[in-house]
């Protein structure tokens, strides 16, 4: 949701996030970790995530997802007090537990073909429809990858 969190924030998150892929395939060479541009010459289906069907082929990147969701930065964003007020008013919580299994669900964005990791979606191949921020709406850029850290069944929930 654009504005919610400030913008430099967001960025800072994604750049160090992104900055834990440098040694893998998955970042356009020559672009910046804050960018967060896709390897236009790399297939986007050998880069799962966690909860996709298949892992990314690499050793390295698979070591990479895991160690990324254990970033000082990213667990530092999912302790932002307006991203948690903004979960706990969409689901009319008074209080919440964040639970610390985290989830980062990126995009490889290609014209008119998002590709999404299958952690909430079936392969492209199957045709699957495409909700609002997964199909571009978002304002991203050709063969940028987006990421959502507050997906669905990150952790959390609602406490009495």
């Amino acid at each position: 949701m654009k504005g919610l969190i400030p913008r430099e924030d967001v960025l800072n998150v994604r750049k160090h996030y992104f900055q834990n892929w440098a040694d893998t395939a998955l970042l356009e060479p020559g672009t910046s970790p804050q960018e967060g541009i896709f390897n236009s010459s790399e297939n986007p289906l050998h880069h799962g995530g966690i909860g996709a069907g298949d892992l990314p082929l690499s050793e390295k990147e698979v070591e990479t997802l895991i160690s990324s969701h254990h970033l000082d930065s990213y667990l530092h964003f999912l302790d932002n007090p307006t991203l948690r007020q903004m979960v706990r008013d969409i689901m009319d919580w008074k209080k919440e537990l964040l639970l610390r299994r985290t989830m980062f669900d990126y995009i490889v964005w290609k014209p008119k073909q998002p590709i999404p990791t299958t952690l909430h979606h079936p392969p492209p191949d199957t045709n699957p429809p495409q909700s609002p921020s997964r199909a571009g709406e978002s304002g991203c850029a050709k063969g940028e990858v987006v990421f959502d850290g507050a997906a669905e069944g990150d952790g959390v929930g609602e406490v009495d």
